[in-house]
């Protein structure tokens, strides 16, 4: 077994198993929701904390836009 077979089963694992479990969702869905949910979460706050302020526009559009790229 050479390198990159070791590095890949390495990578493999750590990228679609999280360590505990069986697996029925692959690790990258997990992260991919968690960006595409950030925007939302965000948004929440700034209406649960009343703070529509162009710091905190700005801050939703830095860590909003992250999901989308």
């Amino acid at each position: 077994m050479g390198f990159l077979d070791f590095y890949s089963k390495i990578f493999n694992m750590k990228e679609f198993f999280l360590g505990f479990g069986p697996k029925f969702i692959p690790f990258n869905w997990v992260i991919n929701f968690h960006k595409a949910a950030t925007i939302f979460f965000i948004y929440f706050l700034m209406w649960y904390y009343q703070n529509f302020s162009i710091g905190g526009y700005i801050y939703l559009a830095i860590h909003g836009s992250y999901g989308k790229f």
